[in-house]
């Protein structure tokens, strides 16, 4: 059975025999550390589109950031 919370935000999964609540995670659950090292949530960015993408940027090879940096310049008017 699903049921939703106050906010209407969140989910809540019983079990068949209803003694056990799941509650499901949504992206905004999660923190990440910027590349400067500060810890963010993604909560702040609620309402906002979002693309996360693990660009391994400490390794040094980044050939990525060409792609997405098109990606967005591409979308940018668009509120990405």
């Amino acid at each position: 059975m699903r049921e939703y919370d106050q906010k209407g935000d969140r989910e809540q999964f019983h079990t068949a025999t209803g003694s056990d609540t799941l509650t499901a995670m949504t992206v905004y659950d999660f923190q990440s550390k910027t590349i400067d090292g500060r810890e963010i949530s993604l909560s702040d960015y609620k309402g906002k589109v979002l693309l996360i993408v693990n660009v391994a940027s400490r390794c040094g090879f980044t050939p990525q950031y060409s792609g997405l940096q098109k990606l967005y310049d591409e979308h940018k008017q668009g509120g990405f």
